[in-house]
């Protein structure tokens, strides 16, 4: 009986454990996705004031962070980018967020990578003379942060279910010795 009670105990702590553990991986994901998109917007921001005022000598002169910049032309003819030869660079003004930024004046999208099982995330924005400012961050997928996560959720899980063994130990005994001490014969 004790055996019972006591996988019964485990299993659903055990359950509530992993599912809660997942479920905050996936909270935390969309939390830092968020977070990054403000960081591209204030981002896109500052630049836009110093690619009005000085355009490509501006962005030839800066050093850059992670995030890739790309400054597009009125036709989506890509005038500069951070990480690739323009000359080499297709017409961007079908791209999703390009399009929103040239209509509504901001644009933003995210594409997902198989081949890279990364996951892009782009901030566009109108300047003044209708040129689109564009600036993204590639960050890794929930597989793969997963995979990066595996030796600290290894550990979590394995003192977790230390713990969980203990209590459900503990608790399956305190449910049945009391009913074990029970003397049918001599009641009262």
């Amino acid at each position: 009986m004790i055996k019972r009670i006591f996988k019964s105990i485990f299993g659903v702590a055990f359950l509530v454990l992993f599912l809660s553990l997942l479920f905050i991986m996936g909270v935390l994901y969309n939390y830092f996705g968020k977070i990054h998109v403000n960081e591209l917007k204030n981002e896109a921001n500052y630049l836009s004031k110093g690619v009005e005022a000085s355009g490509l000598t501006y962005l030839n002169r800066l050093t850059y962070s992670d995030n890739r910049i790309t400054w597009i032309d009125t036709d989506g003819t890509v005038l500069f980018d951070s990480v690739a030869d323009v000359s080499t660079l297709e017409n961007h003004s079908n791209r999703e967020e390009v399009k929103e930024a040239y209509d509504i004046g901001i644009g933003q999208s995210s594409r997902y990578s198989d081949t890279l099982s990364q996951k892009t995330t782009y901030y566009a924005m109108r300047l003044d003379d209708g040129t689109v400012l564009r600036i993204s961050y590639t960050h890794a997928s929930v597989f793969s942060l997963l995979t990066s996560m595996i030796p600290p959720v290894i550990f979590i899980l394995l003192l977790s279910v230390i713990i969980s063994l203990a209590f459900a130990l503990k608790l399956s005994k305190s449910i049945v010795n009391p009913i074990l001490d029970i003397d049918l014969e001599h009641p009262g």
